[in-house]
């Protein structure tokens, strides 16, 4: 009995150990629970910076906020000063047409307006007096002959000998008035600045400079081979067409500004001979041109007809580029016209480029006694002030890159204003030829405005105007010469700018290097 009451006791023991037991653990568990817990929670420093992290955020989002109002006032501001300047421009044009009107009412009170046919009366008694050799001054070119003028490339201002070739604004504002109203009110509507037309490049130097051999490396044709001699008799005109361009100023495209953006349609290149007896055609050839190309032989330097031309390019204020070509002739040249010619001149040993700065010295003090002042095309910081030159080789091709994205960024930039098309005719006869089959035509440069199949034309002639139709327009091919080739494409329109052939009756006696209208 004694032994069943101990180990009752016993079991009783133990089961009270058990649960203190269980006791002690649960209370273990509950205070690493709470541990845990406390352990959990943030400080106060992480309190702050959660804090100062929230308010910048909302900080950022209200400054988005009043910046993005900011933009918005800007924008809004930015479109009422444009309506104002809109506003404003055309409140001036209003203003203009006014002032033609009442000068319009003026003139025709005194009897000075003068109708449509009056005008063209007018026009053909100056190609009359200018055809017997009696010149008539306009009065632009009387007021301003005691004016000397420095050339300068920015807002260059052409202005030609001949005053019916192109008119002087007071004689525009004389002689062009329409005497339809609704033409005056359209006026502004006649040049779009926006459309640019080909330039006329025209190409001047000595004889045997290589002025032709640089249009033939341009166009990859062999001109000079067919003519008599090497040299260039009579004047030729070229279309180059934008794909051409496009091509052979890829390594130059950093010369054109707009991301290498081509504005223009394409060329007119103009050569003229560079013989002393041939100075009539350089005088004809660079009044026609927008932009000249001058050049230079880097062997020989500055030359008798190379001095003509300079003054021929000054008095017309004329605008150009310098070619100082065959530099393929200096002492140890290497050729490679995939480069720009800058490039190539720095990978050129140095006994050559010492040959070359010799003779670049030397025509620098051959233009400074022109009273000229020149510089390499890359070094020239002031175009208003420096004419560039390009060095360039007509034989290897190197520099022709160069030489064409110059001509395209002068174009683009400074004559921009210049050749930007307009609808009124614009246009000079180059040569007068007589051509089997079609008998006497007329080469004609086509600067602004179309000319069509059936159109009465008026071209000067030795006995007076002549007033004859359009019969046939004949254009050559794109890279050829109007002077030669016998494969002409028949058109019933053209458009300038251009060189066109002109077959049409009474022909025979016209005269070249007078206008046509």
């Amino acid at each position: 009995m004694s032994n069943k009451n101990t180990k009752m006791s016993l079991s009783k023991a133990t089961n009270v150990a058990e649960e203190i037991n269980n006791i002690d653990t649960t209370e273990k568990k509950t205070n690493d629970r709470i541990s845990a817990k406390k352990k959990n929670v943030p400080n106060s420093k992480i309190l702050n910076l959660i804090k100062e992290q929230q308010q910048a955020r909302r900080d950022a989002e209200l400054k988005a906020d009043e910046e993005a109002k900011e933009n918005q006032r800007l924008q809004e501001e930015c479109e009422r000063k444009k309506e104002e300047e809109l506003l404003l421009l055309e409140k001036k044009r209003e203003k203009k047409r006014e002032a033609k009107k009442k000068r319009i009412q003026r003139q025709k009170q005194e009897g000075l307006y003068l109708t449509k046919e009056q005008r063209e009366k007018h026009h053909r008694a100056q190609i009359q007096f200018e055809s017997i050799g009696i010149h008539i001054p306009s009065r632009t070119n009387a007021q301003q002959s005691g004016i000397q003028k420095r050339v300068l490339y920015n807002d260059f201002q052409k202005t030609n000998s001949t005053s019916i070739t192109t008119p002087s604004t007071e004689d525009e504002d004389s002689w062009d008035e329409n005497s339809d109203e609704e033409n005056i009110c359209n006026e502004d509507s006649v040049q779009t600045k926006d459309i640019l037309r080909a330039p006329v490049i025209c190409v001047l130097g000595h004889v045997d400079a290589g002025k032709t051999t640089i249009l033939d490396n341009l166009r990859r044709t062999h001109v000079q081979d067919n003519e008599a001699g090497g040299i260039t008799q009579q004047m030729g005109a070229t279309n180059v067409p934008l794909d051409t361009i496009v091509e052979r100023t890829k390594m130059s495209r950093k010369l054109i500004s707009r991301q290498g953006d081509f504005m223009i349609p394409g060329l007119l290149i103009i050569d003229t001979p560079g013989h002393a007896i041939f100075q009539n055609l350089r005088s004809r050839g660079s009044s026609l041109c927008d932009l000249a190309i001058l050049v230079v032989d880097i062997m020989n330097g500055l030359q008798p007809q190379t001095i003509e031309s300079i003054r021929l390019l000054i008095d017309r204020q004329t605008p150009f580029i310098i070619a100082l070509n065959k530099i393929d002739l200096l002492y140890g040249w290497k050729s490679n016209k995939e480069k720009d010619v800058e490039s190539v001149l720095e990978e050129q040993d140095s006994f050559t480029q010492n040959h070359f700065e010799k003779r670049y010295d030397e025509i620098i003090v051959q233009f400074a006694k022109q009273g000229l002042n020149v510089a390499l095309y890359y070094k020239n910081s002031n175009p208003n002030e420096y004419y560039s030159m390009v060095p360039t080789s007509a034989r290897s091709g190197d520099g022709m890159g160069s030489l064409i994205a110059m001509i395209i960024e002068t174009s683009q930039t400074n004559l921009a204003k210049h050749i930007s098309y307009t609808n009124e005719l614009q246009a000079t006869v180059m040569e007068v030829k007589a051509i089997h089959g079609l008998g006497t035509t007329i080469d004609v440069a086509l600067i602004n405005g179309c000319l069509s199949v059936g159109d009465k034309i008026i071209v000067g002639g030795q006995e007076g105007p002549i007033v004859t139709q359009i019969r046939r327009l004949l254009i050559p091919e794109s890279n050829q010469e109007l002077r030669d080739t016998n494969q002409y494409e028949n058109k019933d329109k053209v458009m300038g700018t251009c060189v066109v052939k002109i077959a049409a009756r009474d022909l025979e006696k016209s005269l070249a290097g007078l206008p046509l209208f």
